[in-house]
């Protein structure tokens, strides 16, 4: 998810990271120590812990696809159902229709 790395360069190239991490929580705190731009979503808990400033809101990032697999004997049950309604809802909210 380093798309901002190749924002203002030719097609093809891409900035080289400074400090790369895979944990989001460590990533904001590097942000907070004032070591670069950490990217995690909107809806992470501790955006607002961090006191964390957004850049680069007016670009828009990109889609992350999301696939909820199951077993097709399991296709029937009732559970199976509610949890893919449950997803559609959660993931949709302003974003838009899922593909399903």
């Amino acid at each position: 998810m380093n798309w901002h790395l190749t924002l203002g360069t030719k097609p093809g190239h891409e900035r080289k990271a400074f400090i790369e991490v895979d944990l989001p929580e460590d990533r904001l705190q590097l942000a907070v120590a004032g070591l670069g731009i950490a990217t995690a979503s909107a809806e992470h808990p501790h955006l607002e812990k961090y006191n964390l400033v957004e850049v680069l809101g007016h670009i828009p990032g990109p889609t992350v696809q999301c696939y909820y697999i199951y077993s097709a004997k399991l296709q029937s049950l009732k559970r199976i159902k509610l949890l893919a309604d449950y997803l559609v809802e959660a993931f949709t909210g302003d974003y838009g229709t899922p593909v399903l």
